[in-house]
């Protein structure tokens, strides 16, 4: 049964106004301070937080570590949400010297690449069907971020049973997410349309021999995030700068560029303003993110997309024989 007060929070934000409330708890004991005292009113309550927010500012902290830390002080004294006006003035304030630096985006040529680089690792992979699997999962699951617009805390906590998939050829499919991040704004369960072809079919390959409650990427995602780096470096990309949360600007750009309407854009990808969207949406970087590469690597990027195009279908062969020839036949 869900837990009706800690649900209202994810566990990683509680975490991180938990960490900034054990620094403070810290300072206070240092300068003999009693804080719910201070907090028992919204003028003395201002007054320290306005103190602390100076000493991190001034001893180099984070901008993280005070944001938090007043976050953290309205949802433990629920009566001083709304009255702290003064030290989010000091917040601000910090804010304007947090350098805001844009979502990367993936370029589509790189998705298209990684991708394909995935199911060849896994198919090289011969003697090892566990390390086959990771790739060629990490590969689906990159596409599917990019072409459903998804988070990569949606996306790497995936299983089975949160997919539709379609009845028949040419039909669509649905993914379901489970509290997703902007739950509280858009609902704890909302749903993604796909409709790209090859998502569908490697899925649709891959998902059959699952158990219902199996995740798709088993190995979390600290693992995930060094899958990347590892295939971007295979595909002599490291340092160009995208991540996986890249996908979800990378895509939005690319369906952007394709003649997507904001409106229809802002439903697909579950923007509550279309504000926030505007920040995904980055063709000039994205632009840069190609610029940063020789003409000679671009060029070699996109052929070895175009010559692997029959990758854009699952194989015919089942996941279990694929996983144990290689994939030979396909």
């Amino acid at each position: 049964m869900r837990n009706l007060q800690r649900s209202r929070t994810s566990g990683a934000y509680r975490r991180r106004m938990q960490l900034a409330a054990r620094l403070f708890r810290a300072w206070c004991d240092r300068e003999d301070i009693s804080a719910p005292f201070c907090f028992r009113k919204p003028a003395t309550a201002n007054a320290l937080l306005v103190v602390y927010i100076q000493y991190l500012f001034g001893a180099n902290y984070k901008y993280a570590d005070a944001k938090y830390l007043v976050l953290f002080v309205q949802t433990r004294w629920r009566h001083l949400k709304g009255k702290l006006r003064t030290a989010w003035d000091s917040i601000e304030s910090w804010a304007q010297d947090v350098p805001s630096g844009n979502r990367i985006p993936m370029p589509l040529v790189i998705m298209e690449t990684l991708f394909r680089s995935c199911i060849m690792r896994a198919s090289a992979q011969v003697s090892h069907p566990v390390f086959a699997y990771r790739f060629l999962a990490f590969g689906v699951l990159l596409r599917l971020g990019f072409i459903g617009l998804l988070r990569p805390g949606e996306l790497f906590k995936l299983r089975k049973c949160d997919f539709v998939l379609p009845m028949g050829p040419g039909l669509s499919m649905v993914v379901v997410i489970h509290n997703p991040k902007n739950r509280l704004h858009m609902g704890r369960t909302q749903h993604v349309l796909i409709e790209d072809s090859v998502v569908i079919s490697w899925l649709t390959w891959l998902l059959k021999y699952l158990d219902q409650d199996a995740l798709v990427w088993p190995c979390g995602l600290p693992q995930a995030r060094s899958m990347l780096q590892e295939m971007l470096y295979h595909r002599g990309l490291r340092g160009t700068g995208p991540l996986l949360s890249s996908l979800r600007p990378g895509g939005a750009t690319h369906l952007y560029q394709l003649g997507m309407s904001i409106e229809r854009l802002q439903l697909k990808g579950r923007w509550k303003s279309i504000v926030t969207l505007h920040s995904y949406i980055q063709e000039a970087v994205a632009s840069l993110v190609l610029l940063e590469l020789s003409p000679q690597k671009l060029q070699t990027l996109e052929c070895f997309v175009s010559d692997l195009s029959v990758l854009d279908c699952a194989p015919p062969v089942s996941l279990p024989k694929f996983l144990c020839n290689g994939g030979r036949k396909h």
